[in-house]
């Protein structure tokens, strides 16, 4: 398992890592020595500064050269590497934007049909009074909760449940701006008398009924514009809600349950499978880094301070470079 591979690997070649770490710091004592070296070897350079001054500028133009054809490969293979992630990523997140987008559909469609069914109006006008509603600046679901009120005060009042109380703010509404919003024949025409009763008292009155039952600023509004029942009914023959989408929805809803439930038994027979080992396995590796957790932070300390010793050999290195410039740069 991998696991225990990794703790193998971290056993067993302890002694390679620790030859690393002496490598290392066995390169910033030579590093140190180099730059002792390079302070005499620039006070010889006088006798063949003239040559030496040419073969350098040949030098670092070769070498500039080459990086320029590297630059060119590197870079071409590079946008290449990076143009084909980028289409892979494109795929990647269009096939889960095409699959969220599906869930996202079916579950609106049943959503919409549940709630037709229950306030008795057809899929169609829910699905008009939803898009009437954002339009205003308004949301799918405070005129469906509109509805759903309405439908409850009806029934309330036509079929009283003992110990249940009357929506009073909602008959007070009906009396005051004389409505007669319970003797409607649906739920769409009760919708349309009370938008009608906000037309018909000012705009105070209506901030004031409005907030009385709660209804946001923008359903205020929706409610007082006069092309209100005009609008619906347009939506209304718009909108490409049928039966049939709606079969295939609820359809497609129960399939999605399904995977879904499959899906999470694997997940849980895999857990079932392999979990005993992986605990016991993980445990076991847990115990052994508390074991030698001293000798692994000896290690990566040891490491930095190597590195150190690099650092500071090349800032050694910086001084007799600037004076070689220098002394090249006066070289006619």
């Amino acid at each position: 398992m991998i696991i225990e591979e990794l703790v193998y690997q971290v056993k067993v070649k302890t002694d390679e890592l620790m030859k690393g770490k002496k490598l290392i710091i066995q390169f910033s004592d030579e590093a140190a020595q180099r730059v002792n070296d390079l302070d005499e070897k620039i006070e010889k350079l006088g006798e063949t500064s003239e040559k030496s001054s040419k073969k350098s500028v040949k030098g670092v133009d070769g070498l500039s050269k080459s990086l320029a054809r590297f630059g060119k490969t590197s870079g071409g293979a590079f946008k290449t590497a990076q143009l084909g992630f980028a289409k892979f990523l494109g795929l990647s997140l269009g096939i889960e934007a095409t699959r969220r987008m599906i869930v996202s559909t079916t579950h609106s469609l049943v959503a919409l049909s549940n709630n037709a069914t229950w306030l008795g109006i057809s899929a169609k006008s829910a699905d008009a009074w939803g898009v009437q509603a954002q339009g205003a600046g308004s949301s799918k679901e405070e005129i469906n909760a509109i509805l759903m009120r309405l439908n409850q005060a009806k029934n309330q009042l036509t079929n009283p449940i003992p110990g249940s109380s009357p929506d009073y703010d909602l008959i007070n509404f009906n009396r005051a701006t004389g409505s007669d919003l319970f003797g409607a024949k649906n739920n769409d025409e009760m919708l349309s008398r009370l938008a009608a009763a906000f037309r018909r008292i000012s705009l105070a009155q209506a901030e004031n009924w409005g907030q009385r039952l709660g209804y946001s600023p923008a359903a205020v509004n929706l409610f007082r514009s006069p092309d209100f029942d005009k609008r619906h009914k347009a939506l209304e023959q718009r909108s490409n809600v049928s039966e049939a989408s709606i079969a295939t929805a609820r359809q497609l809803q129960r399939i999605m349950a399904d995977l879904d439930q499959s899906t999470q038994n694997v997940k849980n027979s895999l857990l079932a499978a392999f979990g005993p080992g992986m605990v016991k396995e993980l445990d076991a590796f847990s115990h052994w880094i508390n074991a030698h957790g001293n000798d692994i932070t000896g290690f990566f300390q040891g490491i930095s301070a190597g590195a150190e010793k690099v650092t500071e050999a090349l800032a050694e290195l910086i001084a007799p470079l600037k004076m070689l410039w220098r002394y090249m740069a006066q070289v006619k």
